[in-house]
């Protein structure tokens, strides 16, 4: 008997380490040719950068590597996977295992094992890596040519109107800013060139600007001399301005979404609550999942097949993946523009997928 569980136990460490080299082989192809497609799309903002190029793509790529690990993560697995057993069959190495009476659910049970492991380091690369990743790009590549956006039409929890022409994420600072205040009896509108978000006090200051107060009706209030109440200040004199919006909510405004930990994602949705921050809430919680999902939708067509040659197996593995993906996105933008409960939205693809994966699953000769 215990020589039994040794076998098993060498058996697995074999399966784990063919899966393992794969899992390798197969990142270093796909990083590759994400980065050679990548850098042919932003060539031009390569050759802008100021310094060599090849330093320059260098930088941009391993400061990168965390978010370009996380969106690929899922694939890479089910490849890794795939080719590994694939290798295994083709060399008659599967059938003795089986023939020794270890099933096919007991030789698979290292790939899920390290499937979810890759699942939690996705996780930890979400909430450590990949927010260090967006501070790091200010400064690097991603904001040194345009790091100017334009952030919408911004309402805080006080009822404070903030809207800029643009807002540049790289130095924290704003252009061309409009800002309505409510006040006791009417609104403070405030209108300045300029502005900067000064991290000691958490507040704005806007400089080369005037400060207007006005009544219930929106108009300017006069003293009695017939002179609307306007406060000026030009130069380098800050005019701080006491508003409930940072600059990561402008961020969050702008696709960044992406880059939050998952506890200011959380405190994003209380301060907002719009729909699509909760679905990426939920999709946050369900796309480490993928690494499991795809697997058990992918690797029946590894045994489906009487060849030694796994390519039309992994075309069709690619293929469902791919539907996998599309309705995840498609159910996403539902959710985001109100159609679809957000919960059902983010949660929905992985139920469907992993269901029909464990049907497919359960019908694979063991």
């Amino acid at each position: 008997m215990s020589l039994r569980l040794v076998c098993l136990g060498r058996l697995d460490r074999y399966v784990l380490g063919a899966f393992l080299s794969a899992y390798l082989i197969c990142g270093f192809a796909f990083l590759l040719l994400f980065v050679v497609v990548d850098a042919f799309a932003h060539l031009d903002d390569f050759l802008e950068a100021g310094e060599s190029v090849a330093a320059a793509i260098g930088e941009h790529y391993l400061v990168n590597l965390p978010l370009i690990f996380h969106r690929i993560a899922p694939a890479l697995t089910l490849a890794g996977a795939m080719f590994a057993l694939s290798r295994l069959r083709r060399n008659n190495e599967l059938l003795p295992m089986l023939a020794a009476g270890i099933g096919l659910y007991r030789v698979l049970a290292p790939v899920f094992l390290a499937a979810a492991a890759l699942s939690a380091l996705m996780v930890l690369d979400q909430e450590r890596l990949i927010p260090w990743v967006a501070e790091r790009s200010r400064r690097a590549l991603r904001y040194r040519t345009s790091d100017a956006v334009v952030p919408p039409v911004m309402v805080d929890r006080a009822g404070s109107v903030f809207w800029a022409a643009r807002f540049r994420p790289a130095s924290a600072e704003v252009e061309s800013v409009e800002v309505t205040l409510a006040a006791p009896g009417g609104a403070l509108t405030v209108v300045a060139r300029r502005g900067a978000w000064d991290a000691a006090t958490g507040r704005w200051l806007l400089y080369e600007g005037r400060a207007i107060e006005r009544d219930g009706d929106g108009n300017p209030v006069v003293d009695e001399d017939g002179r609307a109440r306007v406060r000026r200040f030009q130069g380098e004199e800050a005019y701080p301005l006491e508003v409930q919006v940072r600059p990561i909510d402008i961020e969050a405004q702008q696709a960044e979404l992406y880059f939050l930990p998952f506890g200011q994602l959380v405190e994003q949705w209380r301060a907002q609550r719009l729909p699509r921050l909760r679905v990426q809430m939920h999709q946050r919680l369900a796309y480490p999942l993928s690494n499991l999902v795809l697997l058990l939708l992918g690797l029946p067509f590894v045994f489906g097949r009487a060849g030694g040659s796994a390519f039309i197996g992994l075309a069709l593995a690619v293929a469902i993946g791919f539907a996998y993906f599309f309705m995840d996105f498609f159910c996403g933008s539902l959710g985001a523009a109100g159609l679809l409960a957000p919960v059902t939205a983010a949660w929905l693809p992985t139920a469907f997928f992993s269901s029909l994966g464990l049907a497919v699953f359960d019908g694979v000769r063991t």
